[in-house]
């Protein structure tokens, strides 16, 4: 395998490797569909070839899964929240917003993660740290039900918002304000929402 050189100087195969990994990256981002991004324009990008890339990875899919797995690190450091919040609906809110975030400042990565429905690309999800924040409102006696449903139910209210601001990039603007209002709803309490539809006292 010839060793491929920039600026005049070998490159280290852990170098080449990952640099291949973050121009296969890139080409996702920057590619309407995943088909596009074939050996051909990763290995011009990269300034390498063929029998090169295939000397790390053994399928083009192989590169793109592992290229896409950076994208989830990404997404995975990016909904970090502030620690020891003693507010159950804060916290949850703040899951939300993160995602929300997420899709906000890294629109395309955002459409490669979530809105793609190629096999190629590294499947995960949004949801281990929203369920164990869902279990805890539920074992303070804040929530009740399941927890895994709860939390699917919140991060698909957290995803209708982001994909409907990733495709009308202005609603941004408003974006925040209806996650919290629609995550609000959906955690109002049963006696919260009792009080809500109880008619009010004319006497």
């Amino acid at each position: 395998m010839s060793t491929p050189r920039r600026s005049g100087r070998p490159v280290a195969p852990t170098e080449l490797r990952e640099g291949i990994v973050a121009t296969a990256l890139g080409l996702l981002l920057s590619s309407p569909d995943v088909e596009q991004v074939t050996i051909a324009r990763i290995t011009e990008a990269a300034g390498c070839t063929p029998p090169t890339l295939y000397h790390y990875w053994p399928s083009r899919s192989a590169l793109l899964l592992e290229a896409s797995a950076r994208g989830w690190e990404t997404f995975r450091s990016s909904q970090a929240i502030a620690p020891g919040s003693p507010d159950p609906q804060e916290r949850l809110r703040a899951r939300g917003q993160a995602y929300l975030r997420f899709a906000i400042t890294h629109p395309e990565l955002f459409r490669v993660l979530f809105l793609s429905r190629s096999e190629e690309v590294e499947r995960g999800s949004a949801l281990d740290d929203l369920i164990d924040d869902v279990a805890a409102a539920i074992d303070e006696g804040y929530l009740f039900g399941d927890a895994g449903q709860l939390a699917l139910g919140l991060w698909a209210t957290a995803h209708g918002v982001a994909a409907l601001t990733y495709a009308n990039p202005p609603f941004a603007e408003h974006a925040p304000a209806l996650l919290d209002q629609l995550t609000d709803r959906l955690l109002a309490r049963p006696a919260d929402k009792a009080l809500r539809r109880a008619p009010a006292d004319k006497s």
